[in-house]
């Protein structure tokens, strides 16, 4: 087991202080592996459902393009949020070594929470992986053996086995002695006999590692996939201190689309920000009308005001889906 200190502060998952850290120095051998050879065949095809986000954060498809990660790779604050775009992170899913990679872009945060018992967010993907994992239906218990596949430092997929969960922390959040090091937040924390996730890993502390209960998961995804993607564009009024999604042109629809926005924002503090699924971003502000052309899907437009002034309206014209 191998844990790093920076200063006052224990460097974990993607570098981001979640609020139970504490200052901790523990040397020991990391037995994290590549994956190749090294898990069984079940294992090995759950690896098109695991991925690296912008950042150096583990994330996990559920299903539907949903996927889940820890709060904290989106917010270092303690902090709970609904339905805001996420325009600038993207997946790269199945980086085993092996396999053709694939990239997502990251459309809207369905869900966030990140406080001391519950750091989750549950996200739209798209495309949409055609791999997922499965969430447990059984709480977790001490000794439960674990297998946690993830992307420590920004690396392919490596695999941290032969480790137990150790014991409940409180009522959502419990330890383990499996090796991990930054970039495994967010990780699946999979119970090695039934192959489903048990836990989500969100950091480590006090000589242990921690994770968040997959009930927690179970619940919100209940609520996520009941939320619906956003099918008609948000034209206006704005409000101050607001992070809107707009509109989004899935790949669904087509390969490429090309688009024309009129806009009236306030000068130079807030901003219509434009992505497409290439990684291309584009942002507008003041009383402007552009055109954009053959984007590559999917294509997704947000909003984001700062504490004063008025904006009053985006309207965006589809010109041509192919």
């Amino acid at each position: 087991m191998r844990y790093f200190v920076l200063g006052m502060g224990l460097l974990v998952g993607c570098g981001q202080k979640t609020p139970t850290q504490h200052v901790r120095v523990a040397i020991g051998e990391d037995t994290q592996m590549p994956i190749q050879g090294a898990v069984s065949e079940e294992f090995r095809q759950m690896t098109g459902a695991i991925g690296l986000m912008t950042g150096n954060c583990t994330v996990f498809h559920l299903g539907d393009g949903i996927a889940a990660t820890a709060g904290h790779c989106f917010e270092a604050s303690s902090k709970k949020s609904e339905r805001r775009p996420c325009l600038t992170k993207q997946i790269q899913w199945q980086m085993d070594g092996e396999s053709k990679e694939h990239v997502s872009q990251c459309v809207e945060i369905l869900v966030l929470e990140h406080d001391e018992e519950r750091d989750f967010a549950l996200f739209r993907v798209d495309p949409i992986p055609a791999s997922f994992v499965a969430l447990s239906s059984s709480p977790p218990k001490a000794l439960d053996p674990l297998v946690i596949l993830g992307h420590p430092e920004g690396k392919p997929l490596h695999v941290s086995k032969d480790c137990n969960l150790t014991r409940a922390l409180n009522g959502n959040q419990f330890a383990h002695n499996c090796d991990t090091k930054p970039g495994n937040s967010g990780s699946p924390v999979f119970h090695a006999d039934t192959g489903e996730v048990l836990l989500l890993h969100d950091g480590g502390a006090d000589d242990e590692n921690y994770g968040m209960s997959s009930v927690v998961l179970t619940d919100a995804l209940a609520k996520a996939q009941r939320t619906p993607p956003l099918s008609q564009p948000f034209l206006g009024p704005y409000d101050d201190n607001m992070a809107e999604l707009l509109y989004v042109i899935p790949s669904s629809k087509g390969s490429y689309v090309s688009l024309a926005l009129d806009i009236d924002v306030e000068d130079g503090f807030d901003m219509v920000k434009i992505t497409d699924g290439g990684g291309w971003v584009r942002r507008l502000t003041g009383r402007k009308t552009e055109r954009f052309e053959k984007m590559k899907t999917p294509v997704i437009v947000g909003f984001e005001s700062d504490y004063a002034g008025a904006s009053q309206k985006v309207e965006i014209e589809v010109l041509q889906v192919f």
